[in-house]
């Protein structure tokens, strides 16, 4: 009766072990068969309704294993669970919102696609045991030839090749000839000039789901390359890899099995191609395909036995490294676990008779057990205390500054703590180092966040920027609110002494900033010093004292756009080993250089030397996200700044 409706059969006994873990007893057994784990006099037994079994499939992925739940979890915070196991954020960022869990009606002639609503506890659906999670349509404007535009709705998990068709169809379109030429249709971004790629999905080459593509006809050349053929097949041409000509062993460009084979190349082991290519690797392939590609070079044909073992084990270091920096691919649920497996077997029976694959196969099961495959660390988290040696730009006479555990909150905090939640506090009220502090901890959190895939094809700058690269947004974001923050809180000040107060105040929290290597919050500060409604007060800026007048015009010139940032970038290259926070405005306007003046292909070939550039300037924005600043978070504080900010 308490349990409602609830049918008899959906509900379970359940007894509690010696850990305090409730244990499910079987319906078919007998009490007496559960005497050994009931060992009190009087056990005490729970009926409540059993966890619910679920059979998930995805599109793409081989099989999930069967997921258990509480009745009472809701759809929505499974479909967050099975993103999360099937791994799909892999290839790039995945907004739950964008899945849906569809009811395998397929056993029912006749059945329509039936979504879970999203609201509902998994008890509403009672007899549902095997579900689809599925990425919902979406809708695309599509540019064509003729300059008419189509709007359709489309699978962002399928190939390219299938959009084109369901454009074609939908437009009426057919393929032309001229002479003997067929001119086929090609998918493209039009600002970043980006064909893509047939093989791959809308979602895996990083399509907003706002973005405009233009639907043009081509000729095979400007094509990427097909790569279904096989990595020994593939001839050694100028048709699929091009060297630089000032140096003949550095590629140009390249097809994706010639890019494979130089990472595996047995000859020379080249630590900066290995590092590009697993950075950049997004921009031109997916996990599955660059999987398979490894297995076909692990494959040497019979003809080349020689080879064999040299290649192999290249394959396998790669492999190695690849499961290092990605394990969640590989764990349990990842999306290359079934093929991992496969492998991993075949790998181990060839070792009982090859040592040195033996010795191969030990080594990927030592990285895969000590990488916890089924655990992704948070860069924010680790250990970090280290000093500052520098003078405080505040007084010459001051001494040097120690970010260590006995100097991370300091008595001014708690000497302000009870007026923080007074209307009536005041930016200066608060010592500029505490507000500096925090500030620095807010944008290392979004810092920490910024994934390689957030850089390509210059995105934050296209439609549909929120799916696609929500960390570098909320960048952006926070430079702008400190900016508005600085100029509205000086603004605001109705008295001239007040003003001057304020306004040197945040000039020594840029000074502070500067000093914890906080470069972006630093040109966000001197962005709301120098707007052009401050400039105008000139009897505020009078009254600002003579060394802090000096300090502003330093860092002003640290921050300055002459020489491209030289000042800026000779400063932050220097923080060898400490924590930093790049100012990723410079970095964002490489990129876009790099997008607009070097295309994704050249002649159906990756362009590899547009990648390296890609790569230079993706490591050096992420240098510093695994070395964490060791600053106490302050709630009281933080509370403020949001409220202040906006944040």
């Amino acid at each position: 009766q308490n349990f409602g409706l609830t049918k008899e059969e959906d509900l379970g006994l359940f007894s509690e072990s010696d850990d305090g873990e409730q244990i499910l007893l079987d319906d078919m057994k007998k009490l007496y068969d559960y005497t050994l784990s009931l060992k009190s006099e009087d056990p005490v037994l729970y009926i409540k309704r059993k966890p619910v079994v679920l059979s998930v499939r995805f599109r793409g992925h081989p099989g999930v294993k069967d997921q258990e739940f509480s009745p009472d979890t809701k759809v929505r915070d499974v479909t967050t669970r099975l993103i999360s196991t099937i791994l799909l954020a892999g290839t790039g960022v995945v907004n739950d919102r964008d899945y849906g869990l569809v009811i395998d009606n397929s056993s029912k002639m006749g059945s329509k696609v039936e979504y879970m609503k999203r609201d509902k506890e998994l008890s509403y659906y009672p007899h549902v045991h095997a579900v689809t999670l599925v990425l919902k349509p979406k809708t695309i404007q599509v540019t064509l030839p003729n300059s008419s535009t189509v709007t359709l709705k489309v699978d962002f998990s399928i190939p390219v090749s299938e959009v084109i068709s369901a454009i074609r169809k939908k437009a009426d379109l057919s393929p032309s000839q001229i002479g003997n030429t067929t001119i086929h249709y090609v998918l493209n971004f039009p600002k970043a000039k980006t064909i893509l790629k047939d093989s791959m999905s809308l979602r895996d080459q990083r399509v907003g789901r706002k973005s405009l593509l233009v639907l043009e006809e081509s000729l095979e050349t400007e094509v990427p390359k097909d790569s279904s053929m096989n990595i020994w097949d593939e001839p050694q041409s100028k048709e699929y890899i091009i060297f630089e000509e000032a140096d003949k062993k550095q590629i140009l460009a390249a097809t994706l099995n010639k890019l494979v084979e130089r990472l595996t190349d047995e000859k020379q082991k080249d630590s900066k191609f290995e590092a590009a290519f697993f950075l950049t690797m997004y921009s031109f392939t997916n996990p599955p395909e660059l999987f398979s590609k490894f297995i076909e070079r692990f494959n040497v044909p019979t003809t080349l036995s020689q080879l064999k073992i040299p290649v192999q084990a290249c394959v396998c270091l790669m492999l190695r490294e690849w499961i290092t920096l990605e394990p969640h691919l590989f764990s349990e649920q990842g999306i290359l676990a079934p093929r991992k497996q496969l492998f991993m077997q075949s790998l181990k029976n060839e070792g009982s008779a090859v040592p040195q694959l033996g010795q191969m196969h030990q080594m990927l099961e030592k990285t895969m057990s000590l990488g916890n495959l089924n655990f992704i660390p948070s860069p924010i988290l680790g250990p970090s205390v280290f000093s500052i040696s520098s003078t405080s730009l505040d007084s010459p006479s001051s001494s040097p500054i120690n970010m260590n555990a006995s100097s991370i909150t300091s008595p001014t905090m708690f000497a302000v703590k009870k007026r923080m939640n007074q209307e009536n506090t005041e930016v200066y009220d608060i010592d500029e180092s505490d507000l500096a502090k925090q500030l620095t901890l807010m944008i290392y959190e979004d810092y920490c966040r910024l994934k390689p895939t957030e850089f390509f094809n210059s995105v934050w700058s296209k439609p549909g920027a929120e799916d696609l690269c929500p960390n570098v947004l909320s960048m952006i974001s926070a430079f702008n609110k400190i900016s508005n923050w600085v100029c509205t809180t000086i603004l605001k000040m109705h008295l001239l002494r007040r003003r001057s107060k304020a306004l040197v105040h945040f000039i020594k929290l840029a000074g502070q900033l500067r000093l914890m290597n906080n470069y972006h919050g630093l040109m966000a500060v001197i962005g709301g010093i120098n707007n052009s409604a401050l400039q105008r007060l000139k009897w505020t800026k009078s009254k600002v004292p003579k060394r802090y007048g000096v300090m502003l015009k330093e860092l002003e010139a640290l921050m300055a756009m002459e020489g491209s940032y030289k000042n800026y970038r000779t400063a932050f290259a220097a923080n060898i080993g400490v924590p930093a926070i790049p100012y990723i405005g410079v970095y964002l306007t490489d990129l876009t250089f790099v997008e607009d003046g070097n295309p994704n292909f050249k002649d159906g070939l990756i362009n590899w030397s547009k990648r390296k550039l890609v790569h230079n300037i993706i490591s050096t924005i992420r240098n510093h996200q695994t070395i964490p600043y060791n600053f106490q978070h302050s709630p009281e504080l933080r509370e403020w700044l949001n409220k202040m900010i906006g944040g």
